[in-house]
């Protein structure tokens, strides 16, 4: 049976290894980019190809020796085309919006799900305030340059917390950890406060750039855990669903309400035995979609 991709992947040429796209993938020399290219003529952090609405955009880092598409040097953010071809280095990479690996098309309804699995996970969301304001007042290099370093920031902090980053969806972060143990909520309370810390510092670097707009980078974060369902949409590209899922997105959207950059559910709190007493209660909130309401903790 060939190998369906949903959305967009990119096939590096010689090698004829095919690479599914999510919301944001970064390809360079760094061991911790999404695609690392083992040449010394690519950048650290080289290209990033990020999916907006149904399209990709492809965009040069800064890189020392430049992004080529189609034989043309990028200097600003391009959309993608099927078949576009990308050169990094001495790499020549194919694009396509929808690919099997033997190159007949299929449509989304085709898509099958592989080896899914209901567990115990911890779940986490972290999203950009303001971002609608921030797309208006800000050029689009301005904005991409600010959440690339977003991106990295969240990518380090929770790499080294133990997470996996499930997705970037534009402003947003979703990752997880496979077990509900206390060890793991107490890196995940660690992650969001060095993650809210490191906005704040990018907030103050740029401090030029937003404070004519009259604005600060900030984010919010909620934290919860329960069962889901983890398994692979696509071969090799895993991602957790269910309920609870949901309700961790719901819970983030909270931190506007109880005007506290970290949420916590009862159920996250319930299980942290390090850190409860460190807890307090904000009351139960209805949340969109969710039947009952949800009691919610902040962290003193």
């Amino acid at each position: 049976m060939p190998e369906i991709y949903m959305d967009g992947v990119i096939i590096i040429e010689n090698t004829h290894k095919h690479i599914p796209l999510r919301e944001v993938c970064v390809l360079g020399r760094k061991r911790t980019v999404d695609v690392v290219i083992d040449d010394q003529r690519v950048s650290r952090e080289h290209a990033m190809i990020r999916k907006e609405g149904t399209s990709y955009l492809l965009f040069d880092l800064d890189s020392a020796n430049g992004t080529v598409l189609n034989g043309v040097p990028v200097t600003r953010p391009t959309r993608l085309k099927d078949g576009d071809q990308i050169e990094i280095g001495g790499s020549r990479i194919k694009f396509y919006s929808q690919q099997m690996a033997d190159t007949t098309r299929m449509g989304m309804g085709d898509a099958t799900m592989i080896g899914f699995a209901e567990q115990s996970m911890l779940f986490l969301v972290a999203d950009v305030k303001g971002y609608t304001r921030l797309s208006a007042a800000l050029s689009e290099s301005e904005l991409t340059g600010l959440m690339r370093i977003w991106y990295a920031d969240c990518q380090e902090i929770l790499g080294e917390g133990g997470a996996i980053i499930d997705k970037f969806i534009g402003d947003c972060v979703f990752a997880y950890w496979t077990s509900e143990q206390s060890e793991n909520r107490t890196r995940a309370v660690e992650a969001s406060f060095r993650l809210l810390d490191r906005t704040q510092q990018l907030s103050d670097r740029h401090a030029s750039l937003l404070a004519p707009h009259k604005m600060l980078l900030e984010c919010g974060v909620g934290l919860h855990c329960g069962q889901a369902s983890l398994g692979a949409m696509v071969r090799g590209q895993k991602t957790a669903l269910g309920d609870a899922v949901n309700l961790t997105f719901r819970l983030e959207s909270l931190t506007r309400t109880v005007g506290e950059p970290l949420v916590l559910s009862e159920q996250f709190v319930s299980g942290w035995h390090e850190g409860r007493g460190r807890c307090k209660s904000r009351g139960s909130h209805a949340l969109k979609g969710i039947p009952a309401p949800v009691e919610v903790f902040v962290v003193d």
